[in-house]
C-alpha cells in the first residue's frame, strides 16, 4: 500500500482570493516562515516514516529551502495544478492499493496522522470488495492554532481539508488522488467514513493572510504544551 502526501505550495489555482502573484515576495516569505515551523514539523516527525510527500511550486519560485526537506519529498515545479496532480497520478500507475492525503502548507499533523491512517488502509485492502474501489477518511477531531492570539481550539469537522482517499485499482491504470475532490463535496463521489478521536488528528492554523479559514472551534485552556508536542512542535 502507497501512501502520498500531497501539498501545493504556490501553484495558481481557480479559488481563493482573486488575483494572487504566486512570485509574491511578501506572501512567499511569510508562507515559508508558516511552512518551516509549522507543517514541516509535523511531517518530519511523523511516527509512520513509510511515506512519500509531493510539494508543487510555480516553476520560478526560488526554493532556499529544499536542503530542509525529508528524503522522502518531491519538489514538483508546474504552472498548474492539474499539471502537479497529472505528474503525481503518473507515478503511481504501478501501484494496486494507494491513499493519497491532503495537506495545505500552513497547516500541521498529528504525529500519528499517517500510521493511524494506514492502519484504517489496511482494514480498507481486507475489504475493498464491499468496500468499493474509492473509499475516504475523515478524521473529523482536529485543532485550530490562532497564531496571532497564541491559543488553541478544539474542532469538530465533519468535512475536512483533511480527508483521505484509498483506491483499488489495476496496474497501469492512472489514480484519481483526494486532489481531484473538494473536500466538502467528496462525501457526493465516494462513501466517507467520519471518526472522531480523543486526540486532535490535524491542526488548522489561523494567521492574518488566510483565504478562508476563521475559528471555530471551543478554546482549550489547558494541555497546549502537550497538543504541540503531538505536531513535532513545543509551544514557546
Amino acid at each position: 500500500m502507497r501512501f502520498i502526501l500531497i501539498t501545493r505550495y504556490n501553484i495558481p489555482v481557480n479559488f481563493g482570493a482573486p488575483n494572487i502573484d504566486p512570485l509574491d515576495v511578501g506572501w512567499l516569505v511569510h508562507r515559508k516562515n508558516l511552512f518551516l515551523n509549522s507543517c514541516l514539523p509535523s511531517v518530519v516527525n511523523q511516527l509512520d516514516e513509510n511515506f512519500e510527500w509531493y510539494l508543487g511550486f510555480h516553476p520560478r519560485t526560488t526554493i532556499d529551502f529544499e536542503n530542509l526537506l525529508p528524503c522522502n519529498a518531491n519538489v514538483l515545479r508546474c504552472g498548474s495544478n492539474t499539471e502537479f496532480i497529472d505528474q503525481i497520478r503518473d507515478r503511481c500507475l504501478k501501484d494496486e492499493f494507494l491513499v493519497s492525503a491532503r495537506l495545505d502548507n500552513d497547516d500541521s499533523l498529528a504525529r500519528n496522522f499517517i500510521s493511524q491512517t494506514r492502519s484504517f488502509g489496511r482494514f480498507y485492502e481486507e475489504n475493498h470488495i464491499n468496500l468499493g474501489d474509492r473509499y475516504a477518511l475523515n478524521w473529523r477531531s482536529g485543532c485550530e492554532r490562532d497564531i496571532l492570539q497564541d491559543k488553541l481550539y478544539k474542532r469538530d469537522f465533519p468535512a475536512s481539508s483533511f480527508v483521505c482517499l484509498f483506491e483499488k485499482k489495476r496496474s497501469g491504470d492512472r489514480p484519481l488522488t483526494v486532489n481531484n475532490f473538494h473536500h466538502a463535496h467528496i462525501s457526493k463521489h465516494v462513501p466517507v467514513a467520519n471518526v472522531s478521536t480523543g486526540e486532535p488528528m490535524w491542526m488548522i492554523n489561523v494567521h492574518d493572510r488566510n483565504v478562508g479559514n476563521v475559528i471555530k472551534g471551543t478554546e482549550l485552556l489547558e494541555c497546549s504544551n502537550l497538543i504541540m508536542s503531538n505536531f513535532g512542535m513545543n509551544k514557546e
